[in-house]
């Protein structure tokens, strides 16, 4: 009977080394900065550049902008965002009841 070696059985592949394995400590902030930008020109394009802020905010969040990225595009607080979703989604319920 052959037996087989633990150690072969055992072994695991290695993960690649070299730049596409690695991202750099700063990407997490340079994605945040290009998403903040494309939130901006996205605005800037669509007819809701001169809209109030709940307009912006919904527009923003149909994207899938968290709270902090449409706080920074529309120069608000995350806070003010989150209440602001949070009215809006209540006001959206009340039309799906009143529409059964």
């Amino acid at each position: 009977m052959a037996k087989s070696s633990p150690r072969a059985s055992e072994s695991k592949p290695r993960p690649r080394k070299g730049p596409e394995s690695e991202a750099p400590a700063h990407a997490g902030k340079h994605l945040h900065q290009i998403a903040a930008t494309l939130g901006f020109l996205v605005l800037q394009a669509s007819p809701h550049k001169e809209a109030k802020n709940p307009d912006k905010i919904r527009f923003l969040s149909k994207f899938g902008f968290d709270r902090y990225q449409i706080a920074a595009i529309i120069d608000s607080t995350p806070g003010t965002v989150s209440k602001e979703q949070s009215v809006l989604r209540a006001s959206k319920e009340k039309e799906e009841e009143a529409a059964e």
